[in-house]
C-alpha cells in the first residue's frame, strides 16, 4: 500500500481527505507540538512531531519513501496584526517550503498544494484579498524554482469556500446556524456577492482525482493550478434563503449596501477545473447532509 504526506491532517478538510483515503493509502502527517493527536490517534495515522529539528524531520520522510505530499495546512488571519506577520511568514512560506524542499531532495514523486481563491480578487491571476492570501502566493512563487527546474511535480488545488459536517472553522453556514439557534439578527454586507460553495465529499473527490491524474500523467500537471468550484453558484442573499428552506430555520439578517472588508465578491475562474472531476453534491443536499438533525 502507498504511503502518502499529508500536512493539516487533524482540520477540518484535512480529517474528511484523511479518512476518504485510509481506505487505499498509508497515512502520515506532521504536526505542532501543540496539535490534538485524538483524531490521528483514533484513525491510526502516523505522525511526526516537528519541533524545528530539520535533520529529524528529514530522516522522517527519508525512512518513509512517501507517493506523495499533499499539503492543507495553513494558517488563516483575515485581518492581520503586526504580531501576525512573522506567524504567517512560518505557517505559509516558511514550513510547506521546508517540506517542498525535502520532499525534492527525497525524491518524492509529486507535492499538491492548496491555494485560496483569495489570491484572486476581482477575477484577477494574482491580486491578494490580505496578507493570508499574499504569503499563499508566495510559497507557489518559491515552488516555481522547484518545478521548473524538474526537481519535483507541484499542482495546485484552489478552493473557495467549503462545507459539511463538523466544521468548526466559524464559516458563513455555522455563522447562520448560529443565529438561527439562538434567535439573534445578524449584520451581513455584500448581499450580492457571489458564493462558489463545494461540500466536503466533493473537494475530498477532487484530491483523489488530481491523485489519479498525477500518477497516469505528472509531467502533464506539473507547475499547473487546477479549481475545485461548483456549477452552482448563488449570491449570498440567496444562499441565505435555501439555507433557511432547507434547515427550517429562521434567519434575522440586516442587510446593508456596504462591501465587508477583506471579502470575495465573486468566484475565481480563469483557471481550469481539476481534469476528469465534478462536484456531484447540490448545495441543497449540502446543506441537508451537514445540518439533517436540524428541525
Amino acid at each position: 500500500m502507498k504511503h502518502l504526506l499529508i500536512t493539516g491532517a487533524s482540520g477540518f478538510i484535512g480529517q474528511h481527505l484523511s479518512k476518504s483515503l485510509k481506505k487505499n493509502y498509508r497515512l502520515s502527517t506532521i504536526i505542532r507540538p501543540t496539535t490534538d493527536t485524538k483524531f490521528l490517534n483514533q484513525h491510526h495515522i502516523n505522525y511526526f512531531v516537528f519541533k524545528n529539528n530539520i535533520l529529524k524531520l528529514d530522516n522522517f520522510i527519508k525512512a518513509n519513501h512517501f507517493a506523495g505530499v499533499i499539503h492543507l495546512a495553513t494558517l488563516f488571519i483575515n485581518q492581520h496584526q503586526p504580531k501576525d506577520i512573522l506567524p504567517l511568514i512560518k505557517a505559509n512560506i516558511y514550513f510547506p517550503g521546508l517540506i517542498l524542499d525535502l520532499a525534492a531532495k527525497n525524491q518524492i514523486p509529486w507535492f499538491i498544494n492548496t491555494g485560496t481563491y483569495w489570491q484572486h480578487q476581482s477575477n484577477q491571476t494574482y491580486s491578494p484579498v490580505n496578507l493570508y492570501a499574499a504569503t499563499k502566493q508566495s510559497f507557489e512563487d518559491l515552488a516555481q524554482s522547484y518545478w521548473q527546474n524538474q526537481k519535483i511535480v507541484f499542482t495546485t488545488l484552489s478552493i473557495g469556500n467549503t462545507f459539511g459536517p463538523h466544521d468548526h472553522r466559524q464559516k458563513i453556514f455555522d455563522l447562520w446556524h448560529q443565529a438561527a439557534i439562538s434567535q439573534k439578527p445578524i449584520s451581513m454586507a455584500s448581499a450580492k456577492s457571489i458564493i462558489d460553495m463545494v461540500y466536503i465529499d466533493d473537494v475530498c473527490r477532487a484530491y483523489q482525482q488530481m491523485i489519479l491524474n498525477l500518477n497516469k500523467n505528472p509531467i502533464k500537471h506539473s507547475g499547473k493550478t487546477y479549481r475545485i468550484s461548483h456549477s452552482q453558484t448563488y449570491n449570498l442573499k440567496q444562499l441565505a434563503q435555501i439555507f433557511s428552506q432547507i434547515t427550517q430555520l429562521k434567519l434575522n439578517i440586516n442587510w446593508s449596501e456596504g462591501k465587508n472588508k477583506n471579502t470575495m465578491l465573486s468566484p475565481w475562474t480563469n483557471a481550469s477545473i481539476v481534469p476528469n472531476w465534478s462536484a456531484q453534491v447540490s448545495i441543497e443536499e449540502g446543506i441537508k447532509k451537514t445540518y439533517q438533525k436540524t428541525k
